[in-house]
């Protein structure tokens, strides 16, 4: 308990119960007090030691993981319910609590631990990565329902293994409030690899990772933040092209590649390097660009542009998949004073 006013609270005639049902499950003694800006702790063992004032045993122990709390004090009518908290999901080991103390919010997941002292939200300083994504998934059937289900990948870096309990992943970087909690049971092994489903479904199957978002394959991106609310890793990509898997190389790099074989909870291989094609250019009758370059059949390439060669990146087009040894697609022509081309070999 804190008490962030400026005098002491007597708690005669207050309760702490487990159940809405039962207001009065647990008295304070009658001496009990917390001081302006103190802490003071509760210590919920059924009464497995006497209660004084300054040594608080409650005749209950609340359930592990899913339970409510609720402070009960003396109002003009009865008792009153003055905080409660409803907890849910609590691995071993970790302690759930308010941040900064005293929020009125929503509690959130602790690593550090702090009876009896101020809330800490600080998180373990462990990377990890969103390491690969499939965004047009047409070939690997999600394990609960069969579904071709748009997927990605997390990856452990570290030599030890990370519990994921409390962190939370997005396909929205710009809302705080879209964020999905990772629930207790999932972690990643040291050097190791974690699933995670973008299918926006209920799963069928505990045993795997699923969020309520899907990816778009026209272009996306993937944030995992830590249980404080700070940003662990994010992705950004754009236009992805069906049964093809994007992420980083190698297994935690910046450099972000197309791969020939994607590799679900495996470390990322078959990178495509983008191969840079010359390009004819010409204008038809219907005012359109026309680009054309040579291709192989089977084979996917992008298409791209910049309005200044100053620019730091190219924008995508579109993708053509290749049915013969020449290629081409058309653009309106825009009232540009400039614009260039280039056509890249994404894969196989």
């Amino acid at each position: 308990m804190y008490n962030a006013g400026e005098t002491t609270v007597s708690l005669r005639g207050w309760y702490l119960a487990d159940s809405t049902t039962n207001l009065t499950r647990w008295a304070f003694p009658a001496d009990a007090s917390i001081g302006a800006g103190q802490f003071l702790m509760v210590w919920l063992d059924g009464g497995a030691a006497p209660t004084t004032a300054t040594s608080l045993h409650a005749n209950f122990r609340p359930t592990s993981q899913d339970g409510t709390l609720a402070l009960v004090f003396p109002f003009t009518n009865g008792d009153a319910v003055l905080d409660y908290v409803n907890y849910r999901g609590i691995p071993n080991d970790r302690s759930f609590g308010r941040y900064p103390d005293g929020f009125e919010g929503d509690g959130q997941l602790f690593y550090a631990t702090t009876p009896g002292t101020r809330n800490d939200n600080r998180s373990p300083a462990l990377p990890l990565f969103i390491n690969e994504w499939m965004a047009s998934n047409q070939s690997i059937a999600d394990p609960s329902d069969q579904k071709f289900d748009d997927w990605f990948e997390l990856y452990n870096p570290n030599s030890a293994a990370v519990d994921l309990a409390g962190y939370s992943l997005t396909d929205n970087l710009a809302d705080t409030l879209q964020r999905s909690i990772i629930p207790n049971g999932f972690r990643i092994e040291a050097h190791g690899f974690l699933l995670v489903w973008a299918d926006n479904d209920t799963p069928v199957n505990a045993t795997e990772l699923h969020v309520p978002f899907k990816l778009d394959r026209t272009g996306d991106n993937i944030g995992l933040y830590a249980p404080n609310g700070s940003l662990v890793d994010s992705v950004t990509f754009s236009i992805q092209t069906n049964d093809v898997s994007q992420g980083r190389w190698p297994d935690g790099g910046t450099e972000l590649r197309f791969f020939t074989k994607a590799t679900p909870r495996a470390s990322n291989v078959g990178v495509v390097d983008p191969v840079t094609f010359r390009v004819a250019a010409s204008v038809d009758l219907s005012n359109n660009v026309v680009i054309r370059w040579n291709s192989e059949a089977g084979h996917v390439y992008r298409i791209q542009y910049k309005r200044d060669l100053g620019q730091a990146s190219w924008s995508d087009l579109n993708d053509v998949t290749a049915t013969g040894s020449s290629s081409e697609s058309s653009y309106p022509m825009l009232l540009e004073s400039q614009r260039y081309y280039r056509v890249l070999q994404t894969a196989p």
